[in-house]
């Protein structure tokens, strides 16, 4: 009796668990298909809000951590170059559902 329990807990904790540990890169997957569904749909899709969010916040840690690289640093201008390029894809995003 004990082990169905634990069973079913732990399904559900793998089910919220599986949405916090996904990876910066699927998460940027998942704004690009959503970011290419909605340009090339002629009607408005489903609102993506929980991926535009988690984007905004590792947009935010992102230029958190190149606060704190050296000025110097070849790799700052090549992160520089991958906030910029996500901010386009979101904003393209954003824009795209605007427009519809």
């Amino acid at each position: 009796m004990s082990d169905a329990l634990s069973d079913d807990g732990s399904d559900l904790n793998q089910d919220d668990s599986q949405e916090d540990v996904m990876t910066p890169a699927e998460l940027i997957a998942k704004l690009e298909e959503a970011w290419l569904n909605e340009k090339f749909s002629p009607e408005l899709q489903e609102n993506r809000s929980e991926v535009v969010e988690c984007v905004m916040e590792q947009l935010t840690h992102m230029e958190a951590n190149l606060q704190r690289v050296k000025k110097g640093d070849s790799k700052a201008s090549i992160h520089r170059m991958e906030i910029d390029r996500i901010r386009f894809v979101l904003s393209s995003y954003l824009r795209s559902r605007l427009q519809k």
